[in-house]
């Protein structure tokens, strides 16, 4: 027979109706069954202690540990013991005392944290699409600085380049480069350049 139960936060005691009532009992096939999980909600809407609703199965599975021979009839003791999958480290091999809330809060949080680390490679969720986003919008930005930088350097290099090749110009045909770096003083070296660097090879301007 399968259906819901209703137990404690840690799901070590379970709610049980008995002619005072509810009461709790550590025994969870005692437990009052429920068919639906609705009903199971509705009736204890207003209880004041923790609870948690989780589906009852008679023929349940046994989980044995091959660390400590601990035998589990119950999915959510025997999940707390090996963990979410087989990277986890089994509870009997923690040293943690006799704490339950701590292997509790151990499991929870390895299981958040794997959900996190899913959510990260799915490609559907929004913060992957608005990382996607992001990321592109920096590569075409890097881009952009990138031609900014290198029209720049051009700009910047052309001069220079101008003055080397005048410089270089005017010491061959014997003249004081000095003369020309000061602002291109000597007209026939200056011409020669502007020859050089606007008139393509076929003689038109360039």
């Amino acid at each position: 027979m399968t259906g819901w139960i209703v137990g404690s936060g840690d799901e070590t005691r379970w709610r049980c109706w008995t002619a005072l009532g509810p009461e709790w009992t550590e025994d969870r096939s005692k437990a009052t069954r429920y068919a639906r999980r609705e009903d199971a909600e509705a009736v204890h809407a207003g209880d004041e202690d923790a609870w948690t609703v989780v589906p009852y199965d008679d023929a349940a599975h046994a989980w044995r540990c091959f660390h400590c021979d601990e035998v589990f009839t119950d999915e959510r003791c025997a999940r707390d013991h090996f963990g979410r999958d087989e990277t986890c480290e089994p509870a009997c091999q923690i040293k943690m005392g006799a704490e339950r809330s701590l292997l509790t809060a151990l499991r929870r949080a390895e299981n958040d944290a794997a959900d996190a680390w899913a959510a990260i490679h799915s490609e559907s969720t929004d913060a992957a699409k608005a990382y996607h986003a992001q990321l592109a919008r920096h590569q075409e930005q890097l881009r952009i600085t990138e031609e900014l930088g290198f029209e720049r350097g051009m700009r910047e290099a052309v001069p220079a380049a101008v003055i080397a090749l005048a410089e270089a110009m005017a010491y061959l045909e014997g003249e004081d480069p000095l003369h020309v770096s000061g602002g291109f003083r000597n007209v026939a070296i200056r011409e020669k350049i502007r020859t050089i660097l606007f008139i393509r090879s076929d003689g038109a301007p360039a």
